[in-house]
This record gives C-alpha cells, sequence and structure tokens, in this order.
C-alpha cells in the first residue's frame, strides 16, 4: 500500500541515507588506495569497476527496474517467490557473462595488472545480486542497513587495514566479494520463498526470463555508457588519463546514489488509483529531482577538483573541464530519471523508456570512444555529458507526448 502524503518526507529520508551509509566504506578506502598505489594501478582498479559495471547491469537482469514496483503490489509469499526467481535468473546470467568480464579484463588491462582488474571486475558485476530492490518495494531502508551495509563496512574497513600495512590492493576486491556474499546470505534465509520445484519451476523460469528482457534491455542500454565510460576511455586513451578521468567519475558514481535514493523514495509513491493525485504527486517527484540536479551538478562541477587533490592527490586530480561536464551529466540523470520512473513508466510507456536508453548508448558509447581518444580525459566527460542531455530531451519529449495525449481521452 502506498505510503500517506505526510510519510513520504520519511521516506526520503530513509532512502537518501541508507544508500549513503552503503557507499561510506568504499569512499573512505579509496585515498587509503590512492596512496597505496600508482596512477596505474588507480587506473586498473577503475577500468575493472567500470567493467564491472557494465556486467552488473546485464546480470542483474532488470529487476532493481520493475522488482519494486512487484515487491510493492505483492503478498508475502508472492515477494518471497518473486526474489527466489530473481536470484535464479540472475545465477545463470552471472555463469554466462563470466568468460566474456575475463577475456575483456585481460583486453583493457594495463601491462601486469591484469589480475587486479579481473578481480575488481567480478567483485563489482557480483553486486548485481543486491537485494536492496526488494527492501525499496517493501518500504524498509532499515533492511538495506543489516543486510548490506553493515556487512560492507566490515569487509571493507578489514581490507584497508590490510593494504594501509602493504598488503596487496587485491584485499579490495575479495572485501566486495565476501560482503556480497553475507548480503546474500542474509537476506536469501529472510526472504526466500519458492513456491515450485523440478520441471514446473523451470517453467515459471524461463517465463520469468522472457518477461524480464525488456528491462534488462532497457537498464542495460541506459547504463551502457556511462557505466562503462571508463573502461571505454582506458582503450581510447592513456593510463595517465584514463586515472584522472576515473577520479571524477567516481566522485560523479557517489552524487548518482542520491539520484536513485530520490527516486526510489517516489516509486511506488506516485502510483495512485485517483488520476489527479498520481499527477500531483509526479510533479513532487520531478520538482525535487530538479533541485537535486541545480544543487548536485554545481557541486560535481565546483566541489570535486579540489577534493578528489584532496582525497586522491594532485596527480590524480581532474581540471574543472572534466567535473563541468560530469556536473553537466549528473544534472540531466536527474531529471531525466524522473520522466522515466515517474512518469513514463507508471504510465505504461515502456517502449519510450526502452527507446531513451538504447538512443544514449548508440550516442554515448562511440561519443566516449571517439572524445576520449581525441581530447582525453576533457573528451570523455564531454562524451557522457553530451550523451545524457540527449537522453533528458528525448524523455521530456515522450513526456510531454504522453500527458498531451492523455489530455485528449
Amino acid at each position: 500500500m502506498a505510503p500517506r502524503d505526510e510519510q513520504i518526507l520519511g521516506r526520503v529520508l530513509g532512502f537518501a541515507t541508507v544508500p549513503f551509509l552503503s557507499l561510506l566504506a568504499p569512499f573512505v578506502a579509496l585515498p587509503f588506495i590512492a596512496a597505496a598505489t600508482d596512477p596505474t594501478g588507480w587506473a586498473s582498479l577503475a577500468i575493472g569497476q567500470s567493467l564491472g559495471g557494465l556486467a552488473s547491469l546485464v546480470v542483474a537482469f532488470g529487476w532493481p527496474l520493475n522488482g519494486p514496483v512487484e515487491v510493492a503490489s505483492g503478498t508475502r509469499s508472492q515477494v518471497g517467490e518473486t526474489y527466489y526467481d530473481s536470484l535464479l535468473s540472475r545465477s545463470l546470467v552471472m555463469a554466462v557473462a563470466s568468460g566474456p568480464i575475463l577475456a575483456a579484463s585481460v583486453l583493457a588491462a594495463p601491462a601486469g595488472h591484469a589480475l587486479l582488474v579481473a578481480s575488481i571486475a567480478t567483485a563489482t558485476t557480483a553486486t548485481a545480486f543486491s537485494w536492496n530492490w526488494v527492501a525499496i518495494g517493501l518500504g524498509q531502508p532499515r533492511l538495506i542497513v543489516l543486510y548490506d551495509v553493515l556487512p560492507k563496512m566490515a569487509s571493507i574497513a578489514a581490507a584497508v587495514l590490510i593494504i594501509a600495512n602493504g598488503g596487496s590492493l587485491l584485499w579490495y576486491p575479495a572485501a566486495l566479494l565476501t560482503s556480497t556474499a553475507v548480503s546474500l546470505l542474509l537476506s536469501a534465509r529472510r526472504v526466500v520463498r519458492p513456491a515450485n520445484a523440478g520441471r514446473a519451476h523451470l517453467q515459471t523460469l524461463a517465463r520469468r526470463l522472457r518477461h524480464q528482457l525488456p528491462y534488462v534491455a532497457t537498464t542495460t542500454a541506459g547504463g551502457a555508457y556511462s557505466a562503462a565510460a571508463i573502461f571505454i576511455v582506458g582503450l581510447a586513451t592513456t593510463t595517465h588519463a584514463t586515472a584522472v578521468a576515473s577520479s571524477a567519475d567516481r566522485f560523479y558514481r557517489i552524487g548518482l546514489l542520491s539520484v536513485v535514493a530520490l527516486a526510489s523514495a517516489f516509486q511506488a509513491w506516485v502510483v495512485h488509483v485517483d488520476a489527479p493525485v498520481a499527477r500531483r504527486r509526479r510533479l513532487v517527484a520531478l520538482r525535487s529531482h530538479a533541485v537535486l540536479a541545480v544543487v548536485g551538478g554545481s557541486a560535481m562541477a565546483l566541489g570535486a577538483p579540489l577534493a578528489s587533490r584532496v582525497l586522491f592527490g594532485a596527480s590524480l586530480s581532474p581540471s574543472w573541464k572534466v567535473t563541468a561536464w560530469y556536473g553537466l551529466a549528473f544534472a540531466c540523470v536527474a531529471i531525466s530519471t524522473s520522466l522515466a520512473l515517474h512518469f513514463l513508466l507508471p504510465g505504461g510507456a515502456r517502449a519510450q523508456v526502452l527507446a531513451c536508453t538504447v538512443f544514449g548508448a548508440a550516442a554515448g558509447v562511440p561519443a566516449v570512444f571517439l572524445l576520449a581518444r581525441s581530447y582525453g580525459s576533457v573528451g570523455a566527460a564531454a562524451g557522457i555529458g553530451l550523451s545524457e542531455l540527449l537522453v533528458l530531451l528525448l524523455a521530456a519529449a515522450f513526456a510531454v507526448r504522453g500527458r498531451q495525449a492523455h489530455a485528449t481521452h
């Protein structure tokens, strides 16, 4: 059941705070990792995370997109069955994707760093098994703290201590894999409720896989050029340029969590049987995202150069030219996310959302590669910013057209 209007502030605060807690341990770890390695090692970690980020979109198989709505509208038994089906489908995709991930890691890794790139790529891919979308659908952010934040903070804190005392950087991906495994075991024990077994369930799983295809296509296309940006940059330009771009990209990823948090808080709330109430709630969500776009985009553009200089060192700090493009990208993503999740998808415009994301990927991947090849880290950032701007313009056009069509009926 959707929360009352007066409950939305609590949901926003809960879903805005928890993802940042989830990120706290990895973010605190970054300065120690930067101090323990050189630009080549820093770039290798970033390339592996970028590759793993792309692969995780595929392995997640669209569940974070449609899963919260399905969970929010299901019974306790149905939620357990949904999560069980998601685990089976994600495990199958992970098994298929493992070979290509390792091959791409070897291809993109700087000399002598293939193992590090492959390890962090695998660990980042495994984060696709996160159960956070279930907690979002249930409207219980505290469960994310119990099953995601605490295991992650504990394992990464241990890795930081080892790395700071001369240990290998491989401890970092090991910590990520450990926290993911612990989170998966805890959440599966609480939630999973398989309804069938044997051949009957195989038929259910096959049906589930077909049902998820549009969602996985949407999320993969939408995140391909963004998640894989540093991987693409690593193929297109020098190791140092990749390292500099990755510093800005890390702050960008941190900022995007605020977009995800805010969108998650509103995602179930904007769904209402009363059309005028639904429209009012969607406008509230969009205005909130617009404020976030201005504040977050400005912070990214103006604050990231100094912050990365302090945290990562001058040699890894991006210029304002790089962060300005990332600031534009952040602002565009903040608004286009609300248009997609709060207007288009609730209105049944799944095809339009897919069109936006496919268009973004088609424009973004070559733009990032070609501009990075010509202009280094600035070109890479420009490719991301321009691609997100195009996606925003297309999403806005679909939303306006959908509103006009609805008004004529």
